[in-house]
Parts: C-alpha cells; structure tokens; sequence
C-alpha cells in the first residue's frame, strides 16, 4: 500500500476554506492541484480534513488541464502559491503552514517540518500544505 492508497484524495472543504482554494487556483490557472484526503494530516482522527489543503502541480498537456496529487509543484510557483496564501487579505485564519522543509505554527514560529512516511513528501518540498484554524 502507498501513502495515497492508505488516505484517498478528496476535494471537500469548509465554505471559507474552499473560497482560498479557488482564489489560490483563480491567480494561478492550470499550475496547481488543491485536495484534501482521508486523515488529512495524520494522527488527528480526521478532524483537519476539512481546513487542510495541498497545493501540487498542475499544467497543461496536449492542451488540457494535467494535475495530479503528488505532481511537484516546481519552487518558483510553490514560493507564489505560499505567498498568495501568507499574505490573502481575506482568509481563514492559518493554524500552521509547511513548505520546503519549514512549518509555521500559529503561536510558535517557524521550525523544521514534521517527519512521516517516504512517499508522503513530509518535508515538504514538492507541496505546500497549509491547514486553517478549525
């Protein structure tokens, strides 16, 4: 079994959630894939599932949309896609947000990103994960 196949993709989040989804996915077209999956992080139960996004890459192939979970998302377009995210004026609030090896927690700062499973990316290098304040 695979990190995917033990959490399957879904793309339901919270109403607040879903409009930084589509304001992210609105300024950059075609170069992101947002989901949530089952158990999103793990550990938790599912409770973040639905204020827990990644950002993966997206693009086009043979002139149609080709994003995927697990498709890194090149830096230059991770480090707009993070900003984006950091610095929207209408937002949830972050309750942590990891990218390229670093995670900000709300009333903490900036540390390393956490460990897990090889196949997960859980430094976070390839995805920008951001979960919101429940």
């Amino acid at each position: 079994m695979s990190y995917i196949d033990d959490h399957p993709t879904r793309f339901n989040f919270r109403g607040d959630v879903r409009k930084a989804v589509n304001q992210v996915q609105k300024k950059f077209p075609h170069q992101t894939f947002a989901n949530t999956y089952v158990g999103h992080p793990p550990g938790f139960g599912g409770k973040y599932d639905l204020v827990s996004v990644d950002y993966w890459g997206g693009g086009k192939r043979n002139g149609r949309y080709a994003g995927y979970r697990g498709k890194p998302l090149p830096h230059k377009a991770g480090d707009q896609v993070f900003r984006a995210i950091w610095n929207a004026q209408h937002k949830p609030n972050i309750s942590w947000i990891i990218w390229r090896g670093r995670m900000w927690v709300r009333g903490k700062g900036w540390g390393p990103a956490p460990g897990g499973p090889s196949d997960s990316d859980a430094g976070h290098f390839k995805h920008v994960h951001v979960t919101y304040i429940i």
